[in-house]
């Protein structure tokens, strides 16, 4: 199919919207950090999971072809996040503080790849076809987050413990299995029940944004534009490691959709969880929310551009 550039730029000022009506609501008191700190956590124990099982039964497709990509998806994106990762690293090095070291370091590593990332996907390849997809990716997101983006917040000391089993059982990884065992199977749920988990799951995206509204509406001006480290790393972020991951997927020798697939993935801003992790553990949760907010508003010129960017860099072809 062929990019709708368009369609692309209309989702990103949508959800910049929603963001925006999050940061009135913040400032207009219907909303403060206690109900924030509860829509996070509904977020990511209730609509997270029913995003991606909805997602991954909600296609009509069921083929051996199809389940064999996703497979694909998450291996590549497990291959990306190892390289992500080292750029992560190597890039927070220079900051003193601990605390805005790990919590930066986390940023750069994990976008905001699920409540931002399937509706761009959905604009790009279609509902099914980008819910789907998404996933996948979301699968190789959450065993990375759950292991190692833990362990990185761990090293600022906070009192983080690692456990074993949250990394094997958590909100995020039960549902992707659950998903995955489930599509396997020669029959479908009912379509009313696959809709309901739709339904559930679609309003992960309006909550998500609402949260990165209201947190950049708890930033003082003066401050958002005083911090040289922010955009230093937000350009690394938004820039060099989704064009340097496109390159490394076109040197795998797959086919351009991977290519775009992993582009918009690595584009997308800081994860949201960047934040809600910041302010759970105490570790520099203002760092966090300039870097998640402060990228969520550039993403929607950014978005666009490195995507034209990759076009030109590595696709040779409209994606099919």
């Amino acid at each position: 199919m062929d990019i709708n550039s368009s369609e692309l730029l209309n989702t990103v000022i949508k959800l910049f919207i929603i963001m925006v009506i999050g940061f009135g609501a913040y400032k207009l008191k219907f909303m403060d950090r206690d109900f924030s700190k509860k829509l996070s956590n509904f977020v990511i124990c209730v609509g997270t999971p029913f995003l991606v099982l909805g997602g991954l039964l909600g296609t009509n497709d069921k083929s051996f072809e199809n389940l064999k990509s996703g497979l694909v998806i998450i291996l590549v994106g497990i291959c990306i996040y190892i390289f992500t990762a080292s750029v992560a690293f190597i890039s927070t090095r220079p900051i003193k503080d601990n605390a805005e070291r790990c919590i930066g370091e986390f940023a750069l590593l994990f976008a905001n790849t699920g409540f931002m990332g399937f509706p761009v996907l959905k604009a790009l390849f279609g509902d099914e076809k980008g819910a789907f997809y998404g996933s996948f990716y979301i699968i190789a997101f959450n065993l990375v987050i759950w292991t190692y983006g833990i362990f990185v917040i761990s090293k600022s000391g906070s009192g983080v413990k690692i456990k074993p089993i949250n990394m094997i059982l958590n909100y995020g990884t039960v549902p992707c299995i659950l998903g995955i065992i489930l599509y396997m199977l020669p029959w479908q749920l009912p379509a009313v029940v696959t809709d309901a988990f739709k339904m559930v799951g679609d309003i992960t995206i309006p909550c998500s944004m609402f949260i990165i509204g209201g947190v950049i509406a708890t930033i003082p001006f003066g401050k958002i534009f005083s911090d040289l480290k922010v955009y230093v790393l937000l350009l690394i972020k938004l820039f060099a490691i989704p064009i340097a991951a496109s390159g490394i997927v076109r040197l795998l020798g797959l086919d351009n959709f991977y290519i775009y697939f992993v582009a918009i993935m690595t584009a997308l801003p800081c994860a949201s969880n960047t934040v809600m992790y910041a302010e759970k553990y105490d570790v520099a949760p203002e760092f966090g929310a300039k870097l998640t907010g402060i990228s969520t508003v550039l993403s929607v010129v950014t978005v666009p551009v490195v995507l034209s960017i990759v076009d030109k860099l590595f696709i040779s072809t409209a994606i099919c």
